[in-house]
């Protein structure tokens, strides 16, 4: 019998529990953990949609507050050349994490981090 004073999204064998948990294992290094800790670390998880062009992290930025994993969409890592022209060093996709030494380390987020194609969930 499930609390019903607790949102869907976060009970116990709830439809989005288990979306993510069959997301998450899938991507590294998720895929080693067993269901029951990836179901306590997605009850821990939020879904944000940006739009296209979207900058997520701006370099020089605050330090990133969440270790980001990419849904559906992708993101581009990128800079700004000193006359303004973007410069692409990568592009995350579905199951990619960013945002990763920024999180980890509390420090600046080096790279842009933009949304692509259309959208991305993290």
């Amino acid at each position: 019998m499930s609390d019903r004073s607790t949102p869907p999204s976060v009970r116990e064998g709830s439809l989005v529990i288990d979306s993510v948990v069959r997301f998450l294992k899938d991507v590294p290094p998720f895929q080693f953990l067993p269901d029951a800790e990836l179901a306590a670390i997605a009850r821990g998880m939020s879904l944000d949609y940006y739009p296209r062009d979207t900058v997520i992290l701006r370099t020089g930025g605050d330090a990133s507050r969440f270790l980001h994993i990419i849904q559906k969409g992708a993101v581009k890592l990128a800079l700004r050349t000193s006359v303004g022209k973007e410069l692409v060093l990568d592009m995350r996709s579905e199951g990619e994490l960013f945002g990763v030494l920024s999180f980890l380390g509390k420090d600046v987020a080096r790279l842009d981090a933009i949304a692509e194609i259309g959208r991305a969930h993290v």
